[in-house]
């Protein structure tokens, strides 16, 4: 088994590529987390849906 390393908030916003841990904390699951272009990233109310930046 490997280990996981649990990151701190300031570490899993700093991670580039893929979904983190935190964005599908903010978002309340991966499947409502989207992406806006440039970097930024968003939530679904629903998917599919309206992408709203996530309300910390």
């Amino acid at each position: 088994m490997k280990t996981i390393k649990k990151l701190s908030p300031e570490e899993k916003k700093m991670i580039s590529g893929g979904i983190t841990q935190y964005q599908i904390d903010a978002c309340g699951g991966e499947q409502f987390v989207c992406f806006m272009g440039g970097g930024r990233w968003g939530c679904w109310l629903k998917p599919g849906g309206k992408c709203y930046m996530p309300m910390y």
